[in-house]
Protein backbone atom coordinates (compact mmCIF):
# COMPACT_ATOMS: atom_id res chain seq x y z
CA UNK A 1 0.00 0.00 0.00
CA UNK A 2 3.26 2.17 1.22
CA UNK A 3 4.85 1.62 -2.62
CA UNK A 4 1.42 1.97 -4.64
CA UNK A 5 -0.51 4.82 -2.56
CA UNK A 6 -0.26 7.15 -5.51
CA UNK A 7 -1.20 5.09 -8.04
CA UNK A 8 -4.27 3.90 -6.02
CA UNK A 9 -5.28 7.38 -5.24
CA UNK A 10 -4.71 8.36 -8.97
CA UNK A 11 -6.73 5.51 -9.91
CA UNK A 12 -9.65 6.52 -7.78
CA UNK A 13 -9.58 10.02 -8.74
CA UNK A 14 -9.41 8.68 -12.06
CA UNK A 15 -12.81 6.84 -11.43
CA UNK A 16 -14.58 9.31 -9.31
CA UNK A 17 -14.06 12.11 -12.06
CA UNK A 18 -14.97 10.03 -15.14
CA UNK A 19 -18.18 8.13 -13.30
CA UNK A 20 -19.52 11.87 -11.78
CA UNK A 21 -18.48 13.30 -15.50
CA UNK A 22 -17.10 16.01 -13.43
CA UNK A 23 -13.83 17.32 -16.09
CA UNK A 24 -13.92 16.30 -19.72
CA UNK A 25 -10.88 16.83 -22.40
CA UNK A 26 -11.41 20.42 -23.39
CA UNK A 27 -12.80 21.79 -20.35
CA UNK A 28 -11.76 25.10 -18.96
CA UNK A 29 -10.79 25.13 -15.63
CA UNK A 30 -9.14 27.30 -13.02
CA UNK A 31 -7.30 26.13 -9.76
CA UNK A 32 -6.94 29.51 -7.75
CA UNK A 33 -4.25 27.75 -5.32
CA UNK A 34 -1.61 26.64 -8.52
CA UNK A 35 -2.40 29.81 -10.33
CA UNK A 36 -4.19 28.03 -13.11
CA UNK A 37 -6.79 28.88 -15.89
CA UNK A 38 -6.62 27.06 -18.88
CA UNK A 39 -8.06 24.03 -21.26
CA UNK A 40 -7.54 20.57 -20.18
CA UNK A 41 -5.89 18.71 -23.11
CA UNK A 42 -4.69 15.43 -21.15
CA UNK A 43 -6.32 13.12 -18.46
CA UNK A 44 -3.49 10.33 -17.75
CA UNK A 45 -3.86 7.93 -14.50
CA UNK A 46 -1.28 10.12 -12.68
CA UNK A 47 -1.34 13.52 -14.54
CA UNK A 48 -3.80 15.96 -15.87
CA UNK A 49 -2.74 18.18 -18.46
CA UNK A 50 -3.75 21.84 -18.63
CA UNK A 51 -2.96 24.28 -21.23
CA UNK A 52 -2.75 27.89 -19.95
CA UNK A 53 -4.28 30.48 -21.80
CA UNK A 54 -0.77 32.31 -21.72
CA UNK A 55 0.45 28.97 -23.60
CA UNK A 56 2.05 27.33 -20.58
CA UNK A 57 1.89 23.38 -20.20
CA UNK A 58 0.57 22.68 -16.41
CA UNK A 59 0.87 19.20 -14.87
CA UNK A 60 -1.26 18.34 -12.04
CA UNK A 61 -1.84 15.25 -10.12
CA UNK A 62 -4.84 14.10 -10.98
CA UNK A 63 -5.44 13.20 -7.46
CA UNK A 64 -4.79 16.67 -6.51
CA UNK A 65 -8.77 17.42 -8.57
CA UNK A 66 -10.47 15.65 -4.93
CA UNK A 67 -8.26 17.33 -2.63
CA UNK A 68 -7.81 20.87 -4.04
CA UNK A 69 -10.68 23.54 -5.05
CA UNK A 70 -11.06 24.31 -8.40
CA UNK A 71 -14.17 25.77 -11.07
CA UNK A 72 -15.09 23.92 -14.09
CA UNK A 73 -16.35 26.98 -16.93
CA UNK A 74 -17.67 24.21 -18.72
CA UNK A 75 -21.32 24.22 -17.47
CA UNK A 76 -20.88 28.26 -18.38
CA UNK A 77 -20.60 27.57 -22.25
CA UNK A 78 -23.15 24.74 -22.12
CA UNK A 79 -25.57 27.65 -20.52
CA UNK A 80 -24.74 29.98 -23.71
CA UNK A 81 -25.01 32.85 -21.02
CA UNK A 82 -22.33 34.39 -18.65
CA UNK A 83 -22.35 36.58 -15.75
CA UNK A 84 -21.34 39.82 -14.84
CA UNK A 85 -21.52 40.43 -10.94
CA UNK A 86 -19.46 43.37 -10.50
CA UNK A 87 -20.10 46.60 -8.41
CA UNK A 88 -19.08 50.65 -8.49
CA UNK A 89 -18.74 52.44 -5.06
CA UNK A 90 -21.47 55.87 -4.83
CA UNK A 91 -20.77 58.46 -2.51
CA UNK A 92 -22.86 58.22 -0.05
CA UNK A 93 -23.20 62.15 0.06
CA UNK A 94 -24.17 62.59 -3.00
CA UNK A 95 -27.86 60.16 -2.25
CA UNK A 96 -30.31 62.93 -1.71
CA UNK A 97 -34.35 62.80 -2.26
CA UNK A 98 -35.70 64.03 -5.45
CA UNK A 99 -36.50 67.03 -6.66
CA UNK A 100 -37.85 69.29 -9.38
CA UNK A 101 -34.23 71.37 -9.34
CA UNK A 102 -32.66 67.31 -9.59
CA UNK A 103 -35.44 66.13 -12.61
CA UNK A 104 -33.90 68.53 -15.17
CA UNK A 105 -30.80 67.25 -15.83
CA UNK A 106 -31.45 63.61 -15.51
CA UNK A 107 -34.87 63.94 -18.15
CA UNK A 108 -32.63 65.04 -20.61
CA UNK A 109 -30.85 61.10 -21.01
CA UNK A 110 -32.17 58.84 -23.06
CA UNK A 111 -35.14 56.11 -21.38
CA UNK A 112 -35.21 58.22 -18.01
CA UNK A 113 -39.04 59.20 -19.07
CA UNK A 114 -40.79 54.98 -18.76
CA UNK A 115 -38.81 54.33 -15.33
CA UNK A 116 -39.58 57.50 -13.92
CA UNK A 117 -42.87 57.05 -14.96
CA UNK A 118 -43.17 53.86 -13.22
CA UNK A 119 -41.98 55.13 -9.69
CA UNK A 120 -44.31 58.17 -10.12
CA UNK A 121 -47.20 55.96 -10.92
CA UNK A 122 -48.18 57.38 -14.27
CA UNK A 123 -48.01 61.23 -12.13
CA UNK A 124 -46.69 64.18 -14.64
CA UNK A 125 -43.15 64.74 -13.23
CA UNK A 126 -43.45 68.70 -13.69
CA UNK A 127 -46.52 68.73 -11.67
CA UNK A 128 -44.66 66.75 -8.61
CA UNK A 129 -44.33 68.37 -5.40
CA UNK A 130 -41.07 68.04 -3.88
CA UNK A 131 -42.33 66.84 -0.58
CA UNK A 132 -44.16 64.28 -2.39
CA UNK A 133 -40.23 62.66 -3.46
CA UNK A 134 -39.71 62.98 0.29
CA UNK A 135 -42.93 61.21 1.79
CA UNK A 136 -42.53 58.30 -0.84
CA UNK A 137 -38.78 57.90 -0.46
CA UNK A 138 -38.20 58.25 -3.63
CA UNK A 139 -34.03 59.17 -4.08
CA UNK A 140 -31.75 59.65 -6.99
CA UNK A 141 -30.09 56.55 -6.19
CA UNK A 142 -34.00 54.86 -6.46
CA UNK A 143 -34.18 56.20 -10.20
CA UNK A 144 -31.08 55.54 -11.03
CA UNK A 145 -31.11 51.39 -10.23
CA UNK A 146 -34.20 51.61 -12.19
CA UNK A 147 -32.86 53.28 -14.71
CA UNK A 148 -30.24 51.09 -15.20
CA UNK A 149 -31.82 48.03 -15.22
CA UNK A 150 -34.26 49.71 -18.08
CA UNK A 151 -30.71 50.03 -19.99
CA UNK A 152 -29.57 46.41 -19.42
CA UNK A 153 -32.84 45.09 -20.29
CA UNK A 154 -32.33 47.22 -23.59
CA UNK A 155 -29.07 46.06 -24.70
CA UNK A 156 -29.01 43.17 -27.23
CA UNK A 157 -25.94 41.67 -25.49
CA UNK A 158 -27.98 41.33 -22.77
CA UNK A 159 -30.05 38.09 -22.28
CA UNK A 160 -33.91 39.33 -21.11
CA UNK A 161 -34.96 35.97 -19.75
CA UNK A 162 -32.53 35.72 -17.04
CA UNK A 163 -31.73 37.88 -13.81
CA UNK A 164 -31.25 41.42 -14.00
CA UNK A 165 -30.66 43.60 -10.92
CA UNK A 166 -28.90 46.15 -9.82
CA UNK A 167 -29.02 46.62 -6.22
CA UNK A 168 -27.14 48.45 -3.14
CA UNK A 169 -24.73 46.68 -0.69
CA UNK A 170 -23.98 47.03 2.45
CA UNK A 171 -22.31 50.41 2.74
CA UNK A 172 -18.44 50.65 4.06
CA UNK A 173 -15.64 53.13 4.14
CA UNK A 174 -15.61 53.05 0.86
CA UNK A 175 -18.99 54.03 0.13
CA UNK A 176 -22.00 52.21 -0.76
CA UNK A 177 -21.45 49.68 -3.56
CA UNK A 178 -24.20 49.60 -6.59
CA UNK A 179 -23.95 46.09 -8.27
CA UNK A 180 -24.89 45.16 -11.44
CA UNK A 181 -25.99 41.63 -11.91
CA UNK A 182 -27.14 40.42 -15.52
CA UNK A 183 -25.96 37.65 -18.25
CA UNK A 184 -24.38 38.14 -21.40
CA UNK A 185 -25.61 36.23 -24.35
CA UNK A 186 -22.00 35.89 -25.69
CA UNK A 187 -19.95 33.43 -23.65
CA UNK A 188 -16.58 34.25 -25.49
CA UNK A 189 -14.09 36.00 -22.67
CA UNK A 190 -13.30 39.17 -25.64
CA UNK A 191 -17.40 39.57 -26.28
CA UNK A 192 -17.80 39.28 -22.81
CA UNK A 193 -15.13 41.71 -20.99
CA UNK A 194 -16.05 44.64 -23.73
CA UNK A 195 -19.96 44.00 -22.37
CA UNK A 196 -18.69 44.54 -19.46
CA UNK A 197 -16.44 47.41 -19.49
CA UNK A 198 -19.13 48.89 -21.84
CA UNK A 199 -21.41 48.93 -19.00
CA UNK A 200 -19.39 50.33 -16.25
CA UNK A 201 -17.62 52.98 -18.18
CA UNK A 202 -21.30 54.01 -19.20
CA UNK A 203 -22.35 54.18 -15.68
CA UNK A 204 -19.38 55.79 -14.80
CA UNK A 205 -20.29 58.82 -17.24
CA UNK A 206 -23.93 59.01 -16.78
CA UNK A 207 -24.16 58.95 -12.81
CA UNK A 208 -23.53 62.65 -12.85
CA UNK A 209 -26.59 63.07 -14.41
CA UNK A 210 -28.38 62.01 -11.40
CA UNK A 211 -26.57 64.17 -9.23
CA UNK A 212 -24.49 60.89 -7.99
CA UNK A 213 -20.63 60.90 -7.42
CA UNK A 214 -18.47 57.82 -7.69
CA UNK A 215 -16.17 57.49 -4.44
CA UNK A 216 -12.70 57.01 -4.90
CA UNK A 217 -9.95 57.29 -2.58
CA UNK A 218 -8.00 60.83 -3.37
CA UNK A 219 -5.79 60.83 -5.90
CA UNK A 220 -2.73 63.50 -7.13
CA UNK A 221 -5.29 65.76 -8.83
CA UNK A 222 -7.39 65.88 -6.17
CA UNK A 223 -4.26 67.02 -3.71
CA UNK A 224 -3.42 69.16 -6.69
CA UNK A 225 -6.99 71.37 -6.96
CA UNK A 226 -7.04 71.52 -3.40
CA UNK A 227 -3.56 73.05 -3.35
CA UNK A 228 -4.65 75.32 -6.61
CA UNK A 229 -7.91 76.45 -4.03
CA UNK A 230 -6.08 77.16 -0.93
CA UNK A 231 -3.30 79.19 -3.12
CA UNK A 232 -6.24 81.41 -4.67
CA UNK A 233 -7.85 82.05 -1.40
CA UNK A 234 -4.54 82.99 0.18
CA UNK A 235 -3.82 85.35 -3.12
CA UNK A 236 -7.18 86.90 -2.95
CA UNK A 237 -6.44 87.98 0.87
Amino acid sequence: MLVFQHTLLSLVANVQLSSNDVLQLGDWIEMPDKNLSGEVTDIALHTITIRNWDNTISRIPTKNFLTETYTNWQAMFSSGARRIMRSTSIDQHSVNFLSQEMLAPMLSVRGVNEPLAKLLDGRDPGGVADSWFIDNGLTNLTLFRHYLMAYLAERPDIIKDMYIVVRTLKPSPSGMPLEIYCFTSSIYWMDYENTQSEIFEYITAVAGKFSLRLYQYPAGHDFWRLSQERSGRDSAR
